[in-house]
């Protein structure tokens, strides 16, 4: 007779996965009433759209994409877009950035996620990112994010994973200044996905956006839709990219965003880049996105990225 696996494990691993679905809860409860303690600040956003030309923390493959990253985001992309999805795979991953925007901005930024080393509780993920301004050589803003998920529930061939990304953002143009907090949810069933999101939850001004994507990744492609919507202003949002591996080292993206605000002139935007992968154990990546208005403003976003990869499965390196 085989000895039946003992089953000692079962309850410790439980206790920590629903400590830390508390923790999460108790920090979203604690913002909230931050938030409706402190007196109202200046918060005016000049730019409503998701992966606006302004946004202090991006990555180049979703300025590619024309920032579709919701759906089907995962390392890096899922901290500042959806934070559910760092919980996808196991891996380790750093990124640094470099961005310039056609009105002179420089921004330098970095972020770190870590879903392998299984703090407290196996696939909790955790994420940090910085992004620093300059605006004629002088800081013109910066922001710092922390990020955590982890999987919630197991259905049947799917997972439900949830996450939350607190924040604290200056921008001297917008008189932005203060913390945020961004939640996020995503079903993952196989290379199909579904994430629904909420972004600056603590915004005293009206400037809560709410919605979603559907994604679909595969070893060669993927594939993301995202819909957007602010309540206070009755913003609405289209964002829809892609990407393809070709062969085993040349990534190519493309990616369409479309913003239409109800008492203003709907503005679009359409984007490109591309990637190239290292084939080494290190998997390193170097993309390339570029994103310009498709009116007379001829205004656009120039990005890089250096992307290290480590201990992640080898199909899912390009999905960055």
């Amino acid at each position: 007779m085989t000895a039946s696996r003992p089953r000692a494990r079962a309850l410790p691993r439980a206790l920590p996965r629903a400590l830390l679905c508390a923790l999460l809860c108790a920090l979203l409860c604690a913002l909230l009433c931050a938030l409706l303690c402190a007196a109202p600040a200046r918060r005016a956003h000049a730019d409503a759209g998701s992966g606006a030309p302004t946004r202090h923390l991006n990555t180049a493959a979703a300025l590619a994409t024309g920032g579709a990253a919701r759906g089907a985001g995962s390392f890096n992309q899922a901290l500042l877009y959806n934070p559910a999805g760092m919980s996808l795979a196991p891996s380790y991953a750093i990124d640094a950035q470099y961005f310039r925007t056609s009105g002179g901005d420089n921004t330098l930024g970095v972020s770190v996620v870590d879903s392998q080393s299984n703090f407290l509780e196996e696939r909790l993920a955790v994420g940090l990112a910085y992004g620093h301004v300059l605006r004629g050589g002088s800081t013109s803003g910066y922001e710092g994010r922390l990020g955590l998920s982890l999987p919630a529930a197991a259905l049947s061939g799917a997972e439900v994973l949830v996450g939350a990304a607190g924040r604290y953002v200056f921008d001297e143009l917008t008189s932005r200044d203060g913390f945020d907090l961004d939640a996020g949810a995503m079903l993952a069933a196989g290379g199909l996905r579904l994430g629904v999101v909420a972004e600056s939850l603590l915004e005293v001004a009206g400037q809560q956006r709410f919605g979603g994507g559907v994604g679909f990744a595969h070893t060669r492609f993927t594939l993301d839709v995202d819909l957007m919507y602010q309540p206070a202003t009755e913003a609405r949002s289209l964002s829809a990219g892609g990407e393809l591996l070709l062969g085993e080292r040349l990534v190519l993206r493309g990616g369409y965003e479309r913003l239409a605000p109800p008492a203003a002139p709907a503005r679009a935007w359409a984007s490109g880049g591309l990637a190239l992968v290292e084939a080494s154990a290190s998997r390193g990546q170097l993309s390339l996105g570029y994103r310009r208005a498709l009116d007379e403003s001829g205004e656009f976003v120039f990005g890089l990225s250096l992307s290290m990869f480590l201990q992640m499965p080898v199909a899912a390196r390009f999905e960055q």
